[in-house]
């Protein structure tokens, strides 16, 4: 039996876009202000990039900053990268919506893995974990030097997609369950906010349960995806929480979500950021910056979103 369904696919994604562009113009793509190292784990030097917002664009909102937009890139954990040229165009429309961006690298715990079933639960968990304790390690250097490249390290909110949403996901379960990687962040930390374009939570204690609520949530997820689990796969206490399951538990404890489920999509669902603007600039206006408690469950036909039609299969070879 197959425990695991997942995760993102940055080849599948590149050859699409190299169809799209053959077929129209190249769309916009953003260019990094700045480069940084953030960490060096053994052969791997981790770097961020830094997009500043767009110059006249709207970086206010009701004479409150808005908060910097910390995106980790999905792939399956064994591809992808920080500056593709098609997580660029997300960052072109973030930029220009008034955000400020910061992108950053993440170790890929599942290259050289073909296959995934129960007997690859611990080196599904060991990547997750291992990009969760990335992400908060560039969080770490946030809080230590973001004033000095423009980032106000307590107004930031988490953007990932499939693989990167796992780890935005992971990582805010992690740290509202002051687990021991989170521990090298300040005590009184938190995002302002995170926001999952197809993730889902590893856990080996059953149900998720959280210890503090979690931020402001903001996910988005095909109910047909094959890649990464919309509801949930468990064997005893070990599981793989998708989409569907995180937001019962949301809803049963009163924690603000907002929640788009897109009928018989699969997991094209993890690379509609771009068509999404109007969705993240209202969850990030009304519940991140005016902290309202949004509870919001909506089911979307979404015909005009091509299905791919992709399954673990074609990425796990």
């Amino acid at each position: 039996m197959s425990l695991f369904v997942c995760l993102g696919v940055s080849p599948l994604r590149a050859q699409e876009n190299h169809t799209a562009s053959s077929e129209k113009a190249e769309k916009p793509k953003a260019v990094a202000d700045m480069t940084f190292t953030y960490a060096i784990r053994e052969s791997d030097t981790l770097k961020l990039d830094i997009y500043h917002p767009a110059a006249g664009s709207e970086t206010t909102y009701r004479g409150k900053q808005k908060p910097t937009i910390l995106f980790v890139f999905g792939g399956g954990f064994i591809g992808g990268s920080r500056d593709d040229g098609y997580n660029r165009e997300y960052y072109h429309k973030l930029i220009n919506a008034g955000y400020r961006v910061v992108a950053i690298d993440y170790r890929l715990g599942l290259k050289g893995v073909h296959k995934m079933g129960v007997g690859q639960a611990k080196v599904l968990q060991n990547a997750i974990m291992m990009g969760a304790e990335d992400l908060l390690a560039a969080t770490l250097w946030l809080t230590r030097y973001g004033s000095q490249v423009g980032v106000d390290a307590s107004n930031i909110v988490l953007l990932g997609s499939s693989a990167g949403a796992i780890v935005c996901m992971q990582t805010i379960y992690e740290l509202s369950n002051h687990t021991r990687p989170t521990r090298i962040l300040p005590k009184d930390f938190h995002y302002a906010g995170v926001m999952s374009f197809a993730g889902a939570v590893f856990s080996t204690k059953g149900k998720l349960r959280f210890k503090e609520p979690p931020c402001p949530t903001l996910m988005m997820h095909g109910t047909s995806d094959k890649l990464v689990v919309y509801d949930r796969i468990q064997v005893l206490s070990v599981g793989f929480f998708g989409s569907n399951s995180i937001a019962e538990r949301y809803k049963k404890y009163g924690y603000p979500l907002r929640f788009y489920r897109h009928k018989d999509h699969g997991h094209e669902i993890a690379s509609i950021i771009g068509e999404s603007m109007d969705e993240i600039n209202q969850f990030i206006e009304e519940d991140v910056m005016d902290k309202r408690r949004t509870f919001l469950d909506v089911t979307l036909e979404s015909k005009e979103i091509p299905v791919w039609n992709i399954s673990a299969d074609d990425v796990y070879k």
